[in-house]
């Protein structure tokens, strides 16, 4: 794992489980995948790890790399 890698894991990660968790309690068991809902929950993933890079590069501008 690399630095950046580190920084996402740090901004976002609870936020990821959050929506998993949500998004498989809204499955109904023993049916098929609602696409619809699998849909929006990756547009969500999507935008979490977009803002999860933005935030975890704008620590490394502030503090700089650990050393």
């Amino acid at each position: 794992m690399n630095y950046s890698d580190q920084l996402l894991e740090n901004a976002v990660s609870p936020e990821i489980f959050r929506l998993l968790r949500s998004t498989l309690l809204q499955q109904v068991p023993r049916r098929p995948v609602e696409k619809a809902l699998l849909i929006d929950s990756m547009f969500r993933l999507q935008r979490l790890l977009h803002a999860g890079y933005d935030h975890g590069g704008a620590g490394i501008h502030m503090q700089g790399p650990a050393h």
